[in-house]
């Protein structure tokens, strides 16, 4: 029986009670082909393919007229690709927008070949935020926090620096998220106490960014 779909070997393993051996035998005689798939350890796998799922629109929402008036001038400022990035502040309280402000800013950074690190408070990275993310770049985004696995840890880094992540979402420790060509810095609720890192190697994470902004001669947010 021929199945188009690639086969998990641990799956034949459990259903046949073979071995390598057996099966590379049958590779041998031509009755079956064995090959190597990496496969990516991915913490968001499972959320995304539901959200797939949902008819829920990714469209940006409407802004309202101080929204828009914040975003013209990040807007321009991102468009200028001037050599010296540009802080801004922006000022709101909880469910005044933010947000998607940060989705149209990554999305204007996505763009340009670029890629973009959206910095939170560890307990503020909720799963509401992520999906907002996700169902404006499927496929593109990466999260970074402590209670991922070593493995989940490593595969996003790598993913990361090969560019097959647009968004990075995380808490200070994100920031160092080996991506290539990062031109956005976002920094939620940058007045936030767990920016700082008092354990060696001590830095506070809104000024790295401001440094590491600099660095990659991008515009940082």
């Amino acid at each position: 029986m021929r199945d188009p779909e690639a086969i998990e070997v641990a799956w034949v393993y459990a259903e046949s009670g073979c071995n390598l051996a057996d099966l590379q035998e049958l590779a041998e005689r031509g009755l079956i082909a064995l090959q190597e798939t990496e496969i990516w350890r991915d913490p968001l796998g499972k959320i995304e393919d539901a959200e797939q799922e949902k008819e829920n629109s990714a469209a940006p929402l409407t802004l309202t007229p101080d929204q828009q008036r914040a975003w013209d001038t990040i807007q321009a400022a991102l468009q200028s690709y001037s050599q010296q990035p540009k802080p801004f502040l922006l000022h709101g309280v909880t469910g005044s927008g933010k947000t998607e402000i940060y989705l149209r800013a990554a999305a204007e950074v996505i763009r340009g070949g670029r890629q973009a690190v959206i910095l939170v408070p560890e307990i503020a990275i909720t799963p509401q935020m992520v999906r907002r993310f996700l169902r404006r770049f499927p496929g593109q985004v990466g999260l970074v926090h402590s209670r991922l696995s070593p493995g989940e840890r490593y595969d996003t880094w790598r993913r990361a620096r090969l560019g097959l992540l647009k968004v990075i979402i995380g808490p200070r420790s994100a920031l160092f998220t080996p991506l290539p060509a990062v031109g956005l810095i976002v920094a939620d609720e940058c007045h936030d106490g767990s920016y700082y890192q008092s354990e060696p190697p001590i830095y506070h994470a809104v000024e790295a960014a401001k440094i590491y902004a600099g660095y990659a001669e991008q515009s940082a947010f």
